[in-house]
């Protein structure tokens, strides 16, 4: 009788975030952004008014940043051909497409944490809240842990909630003032992003 042992190891990378196109003034860390940059962790992408940026991840994603709009990039991976990304939006509007089964994006903004695995989708972002146009499949949205804080800060109870769960054609609302999740049907169509889609 033998008794054998067998390691697998799952192999991982950084996903290359490129930027594949530019209209106006967009900026990385301070910088002037250029077309074919390859953005890594720690990077922030700003857009100036009129601007946007459409960025690409391993032929997964595909992201434009609207004008106005500021996002960082935490950490992008791919593990064993799945592509795992991490961003924090805080502020503007982004629009991402994600193969499904290829990669999950997981957006974090001052009042949400948005996870999406295969969908299209954008997120706006300002002081207020945010909201979340799902244009096919499903998002996952929660109060992120600083909304939470700040609403017991002010003294208003907050009992956690299950995700919400964001189905094509609906949008929703995560709002620091009053802290409604509200999901309503919308007319599909993002008139911003038109020209390049």
């Amino acid at each position: 009788i033998g008794i054998g042992v067998v390691f697998t190891r799952k192999t991982s990378h950084v996903t290359e975030t490129s930027v594949t196109y530019l209209k106006g003034n967009v900026m990385v860390n301070e910088r002037l952004l250029q077309i074919g940059t390859n953005l890594v962790p720690g990077s922030t992408i700003s857009t100036g008014n009129l601007s946007l940026a459409l960025l690409g991840q391993d032929r997964a994603v595909t992201t434009i940043i609207g004008q106005g709009s500021k996002l960082r990039i935490e950490k992008s991976y791919n593990l064993d051909g799945h592509s795992k990304i991490y961003w924090e939006n805080q502020i503007g509007t982004i629009f991402c497409k994600v193969a499904k089964g290829r990669a999950q994006v997981n957006i974090a903004t001052p009042s949400a944490i948005i996870t999406v695995i295969g969908t299209s989708f954008s997120v706006f972002t300002d002081v207020h809240g945010t909201a979340i146009h799902v244009l096919e499949g499903l998002v996952q949205a929660n109060p992120n842990d600083i909304f939470i804080r700040k609403r017991q800060n002010k003294g208003k109870p907050y009992k956690p909630a299950k995700p919400l769960q964001v189905h094509a054609g609906e949008k929703a609302y995560i709002s620091e003032a009053t802290y409604q999740i509200a999901t309503t049907p919308f007319v599909k169509g993002i008139e911003t992003f038109a020209e390049i889609s």
